[in-house]
């Protein structure tokens, strides 16, 4: 017996540092990646490599990369279809470069520091989101739109329309089709460098609304607004019970979405608006009106939209898959996540998840 527990033991040691080592390859290969000069950096979208409409000579949209000879491969895939489904109309590529065409101006300072921190650029016509991602954050896009795709239904993320991509690697992309990254020789996205476009989340008079990315989550580990949020509403706020309804089903869409892909740290961006300043729908956005217990007679006053951000992968999901812990740590979250946003059957009373049914005129509009 003294013999067998020496064995199992030096296992269980041999098996402890084996993961320690794995952890630490992970960490050291991340640090790596982030710090490497990717081959082919992808230029901003208003640069004619991404090409221009087309005429009697040249095909539409034709990509104009002068190093396909040494490795460069571009793509620009649209994911509209994944996100929203293929019944929604989306803005064409010419709508989403028209839209960047005075941002080249606007932002050439900050783009020609990118990569040293500003990833954000805001179209001029204030339409649409552009965000510079590589490597890793590749790679979850596409394993996001493939999840999307197999569960097709409606989430609660902010849909990433476009993917500007250019990787090293050899030719795997198809026109404007699904490329097939996840396919690739391995590790080609490493090499991987995007813009992605995404709906602005907004509203009319923009200066009244309130902003608040929160996560939803108790643990120290993720920094956001949700201590601003309970201040503002200690009780949440109320929906009618349709709305409490759709509301609870996309959230439990996109946590299980997100479970497939095992993301954490994902937030949800919300925007308060007066109701007398009009409730827009915005295109990937949910858009619902809402009451708090401020409100007299249960009014429903405030228009709230509604986005899921920021769901790709970050280093704790490294981490955790090192020691084969990540399925279980992104199950948490989600549990933790889906019942803090919006629980039912909703309490009239404490714990008040974020949003609940409006218990005092629950089909009041």
């Amino acid at each position: 017996m003294m013999i067998a527990a020496v064995i199992y033991s030096i296992c269980a040691c041999r098996t402890l540092a084996f993961r320690k080592r794995t952890v630490a390859s992970r960490v050291i290969a991340e640090a790596e990646e982030a710090t490497a000069e990717l081959p082919f950096p992808a230029p901003p979208l208003w640069d004619p490599f991404w090409g221009e409409p087309g005429n009697d000579w040249t095909p539409a949209w034709e990509i104009n990369d002068p190093e396909t000879a040494i490795g460069s491969n571009a793509a620009v895939v649209s994911f509209g279809g994944a996100f929203l489904g293929t019944n929604t109309t989306l803005p064409s590529r010419e709508e989403i470069l028209a839209s960047f065409t005075k941002s080249r101006e606007l932002a050439h300072n900050e783009l020609n520091n990118s990569r040293s921190g500003a990833t954000f650029i805001v179209s001029d016509d204030k339409r649409f989101l552009a965000k510079s991602i590589s490597g890793l954050n590749v790679k979850y896009m596409h394993k996001l739109a493939k999840a999307l795709r197999e569960v097709n239904q409606p989430t609660l993320l902010n849909p990433v329309l476009y993917l500007f991509q250019r990787c090293k690697g050899e030719k795997f992309f198809f026109g404007n089709a699904m490329s097939k990254i996840l396919e690739a020789p391995r590790g080609t996205w490493r090499t991987c460098d995007a813009w992605m476009v995404v709906p602005l989340v907004k509203q009319p008079e923009a200066h009244k609304a309130e902003s608040f990315d929160v996560k939803a989550s108790t643990s120290s580990l993720y920094k956001a607004n949700d201590h601003l949020f309970k201040a503002a509403y200690p009780q949440g706020l109320g929906l009618s019970q349709m709305d409490m309804k759709k509301l609870h089903s996309l959230v439990q869409n996109t946590v299980r979405v997100l479970q497939m892909i095992e993301a954490v740290d994902y937030s949800l961006l919300i925007k308060i608006n007066p109701a007398s300043s009009g409730c827009e729908s915005v295109l990937g956005s949910q858009v619902y009106r809402a009451t708090s217990a401020a409100s007299e007679n249960g009014v429903f006053d405030k228009c709230l939209t509604l986005g899921a951000i920021d769901y790709f992968g970050n280093k704790w999901q490294g981490y955790m898959r090192g020691l084969g812990l990540s399925s279980s740590y992104s199950a948490d979250y989600a549990r933790e996540w889906s019942t803090t946003i919006a629980q039912l059957p909703s309490s009239c009373g404490p714990p008040y998840s974020y949003f609940h049914t409006d218990c005092r005129k629950p089909e009041s509009h």
